[in-house]
């Protein structure tokens, strides 16, 4: 077993920071975390490799960092080198209101409210100077070779004015 790519560790770092941000904004948390990375199926002269983890929490959570650290092990337990990968993601759920926790003994996380107000006071950072202003080190996304492909996006006629229609 060895440790994952700086790229493809950041990459799957960088969408856990995303999905840990969706959940505090929508006032929720997650109970399961699950990453997956696959080599590109349609490239059949290259060796091929996917494959999946999933960890249940203690205690469910929107912190980024308790969810990057569940990430970065489950990461270190599928990735194989040798292979080029084309996707990864993460997924989270089991997704409750965050009023509706239930603690548990064995957590180890302490001081829980103390993170909450520090990734509210990150997330109202971010949203004021700009997304990824205030960021994990790991996540580094400048430097990363990895993108969302956005071919088949659709037009975004209701708040793009480059995107209306024009009539003739």
């Amino acid at each position: 077993m060895k440790t994952a790519s700086a790229s493809c560790q950041s990459n799957i770092v960088y969408f856990t920071s995303a999905c840990a941000q969706k959940l505090r904004h929508q006032h929720t948390v997650a109970n399961i975390v699950s990453i997956f990375i696959s080599t590109d199926r349609f490239k059949t002269e290259l060796p091929q490799y996917k494959q999946y983890a999933t960890a249940k929490m203690l205690v469910p959570t929107a912190d980024t960092s308790e969810l990057i650290s569940y990430v970065k092990k489950m990461l270190d337990q599928i990735y194989r080198s040798g292979y080029q990968y084309k996707k990864a993601g993460v997924i989270v759920s089991g997704i409750i209101d965050d009023s509706a926790v239930q603690q548990n003994i064995f957590d180890t996380i302490e001081n829980r409210d103390k993170r909450q107000q520090l990734f509210q006071a990150i997330d109202k950072i971010n949203a004021s100077s700009g997304a990824g202003t205030v960021q994990f080190a790991i996540q580094n996304q400048k430097e990363s070779k990895w993108s969302s492909r956005r071919d088949f996006v659709s037009k975004n006629y209701l708040s793009d004015i480059n995107d209306l229609l024009e009539v003739k």
